[in-house]
């Protein structure tokens, strides 16, 4: 494998303005159309299986052919399919395509590689497992060994259900397959979109960053997630728990009486809630805690939240963040209250909570 470091990084691809999207005909097959309406791609495809909204340049789909099911495989638009039983899963779940790559894993030797938007083998089938690209960067394993949970070993004949990564090494690299980092934190969650490299005249003391020597000797580093939103929480939302400044434009919650969720105008939230809101942030008694969530879409359905999905409609949870304050009274043995926020382009803002508004 190569390994040099790149002055510069691929930066990530916006929606392609070609972009397709997915549609499901009565007989629940998918199919794709044009930004104009137009069928490009009549159903044909496995509902749920296919996993594509956005069809950008690559696909994983599965043909339904006089009722049968075909091989799973990749579709390019002009209709040209490859990768035939090589689509790569991760949780019963095809993968997407994102930022003009799209990951495979080769059945004889159960390794992932890339492939590139027109459909070339970028990245060859050398890793364990994979990350997708975001802002160029992905984390990769290498030499791993399937572990099944509750030391039970793991046998590929008759796998188990609940299994994960052993050994091995976890790997940072570019779209070239350039080591940048040999040996990554993998429990991590760093912002891949904040990636910068440090000269000799750079400050190394910012607190939200964590810095790394590459295999060269040359200083980078990231923004850690969790490390930036407690800093930010403590020192900037407490300080002015009620300031709209830290509220998305609409907040959802639970209702209690209606059973769903619901969303609120941030306007209404602060009129009606804000003496609440600043008692339960400001209680010396409080006991608080941070986890880190996903973006509900069945919640965060709205087309402003569409940047923060990929082609898949999953999450970008390694651009846009979720951590969600658990805050309970030391007597209580559960959390009482919770407060959601997302990483959105213009800083962390408010998106749900369930602070018994009822």
């Amino acid at each position: 494998m190569k390994v040099f470091i790149l002055t510069m990084l691929v930066p990530a691809l916006a929606f392609s303005q070609n972009t397709w999207h997915s549609f499901m005909n009565e007989d629940e097959l998918v199919g794709f159309k044009d930004e104009q309406g137009e069928v490009r791609i009549p159903p044909k495809y496995v509902a749920g299986f296919t996993h594509t909204n956005r069809f950008e340049h690559i696909a994983a789909v599965l043909e339904q052919i006089k009722g049968t099911w075909g091989s799973d495989k990749y579709l390019l638009k002009s209709g040209k399919t490859f990768g035939t039983d090589s689509v790569y899963f991760w949780d019963n779940t095809a993968d997407c395509e994102k930022e003009g790559f799209i990951r495979f894993r080769d059945r004889k030797t159960d390794k992932v590689g890339f492939f590139n938007r027109q459909g070339k083998v970028s990245i060859a089938a050398e890793y364990s497992d994979a990350r997708p690209f975001t802002n160029g960067l992905a984390i990769v394993i290498k030499d791993a060994k399937k572990a099944c949970w509750g030391n039970q070993e793991y046998d590929p004949k008759n796998p188990c259900e609940h299994w994960s990564w052993k050994d091995g090494v976890t790997m940072l690299i570019d779209t070239n397959n350039n080591v940048l980092l040999e040996d990554y934190p993998r429990d991590s969650l760093h912002l891949f979109k904040t990636f910068q490299w440090e000269n000799e005249s750079s400050d190394l003391s910012n607190p939200n960053r964590d810095y790394f020597k590459s295999p060269r000797g040359a200083t980078f580093s990231l923004i850690n997630a969790k490390r930036e939103f407690r800093n930010w929480y403590q020192g900037s939302f407490l300080m002015h728990p009620i300031s709209p400044n830290h509220y998305d434009l609409e907040i959802a919650y639970w209702s209690k009486s209606n059973e769903q969720w619901e969303q609120m105008t941030k306007e209404d939230l602060l009129k009606n809630y804000s003496k609440y809101i600043q008692r339960i942030c400001n209680s010396r008694e409080k006991q608080t805690s941070i986890f880190n969530e996903h973006l509900n879409h069945y919640i965060f359905e709205s087309s402003r939240f569409n940047e923060y999905y990929d082609n898949c409609g999953d999450h970008k949870s390694m651009e846009f963040p979720v951590f969600e304050i658990g805050i309970r009274n030391p007597e209580s043995l559960g959390y009482q209250s919770f407060i959601q926020f997302l990483r959105t382009t213009n800083g962390y803002k408010v998106i749900s909570m369930n602070l018994d508004l009822e």
